[in-house]
């Protein structure tokens, strides 16, 4: 049987810079680098009836510069993956998931499409998320916000 806490016990103190970050979250914004994402491009004039074919959402009803939730399933109706689809272009998706079903999603990918219908590949990029009340004024100040995603990357090594 696992110790229960104590309930007295008082919580134990943030430090400097966590106090700092967990402010910025809340008053402005925080930028994180999320170098774990799985991303895989499709590129081609069958590229979206492809990926209708394998996730849960209709992907060629996708505008240029638009993106959705999607889910890939077994045929008993299992979650394989779950990621993001935007459409880049008219015959150009990027597809974003994270572990483990980012290892998952590629696979399937690697099974099931025929690169004759659609090219992929798997990218070697890292997505930059910000996060807090006010993401589009702290993302606008672009040097700084990869300055400060480099030192979050850093301090969590």
């Amino acid at each position: 049987m696992l110790p229960l806490p104590d309930p007295l016990a008082l919580p134990t103190p943030l430090s400097p810079s966590a106090l700092a970050a967990f402010d910025a979250l809340h008053q402005s914004a925080v930028v994180l680098a999320r170098p774990e994402l799985v991303h895989l491009a499709f590129i081609g004039p069958k590229a979206g009836d492809v990926l209708t074919g394998l996730v849960t959402n209709d992907v060629l009803a996708l505008a240029p510069g638009d993106a959705q939730y999607a889910v890939t399933l077994t045929a008993k109706g299992k979650v394989i993956a779950d990621l993001r689809i935007a459409r880049v272009a008219d015959e150009r998706y990027l597809t974003t998931s994270a572990p483990p079903s980012g290892e998952a999603w590629y696979e399937l990918v690697r099974k099931f499409v025929n690169p004759r219908f659609a090219r992929y590949a798997r990218l070697s990029s890292t997505t930059v998320s910000c996060f807090g009340p006010r993401p589009r004024r702290t993302a606008g100040r672009r040097p700084r916000a990869r300055r400060d995603a480099r030192a979050a990357v850093a301090r969590t090594r």
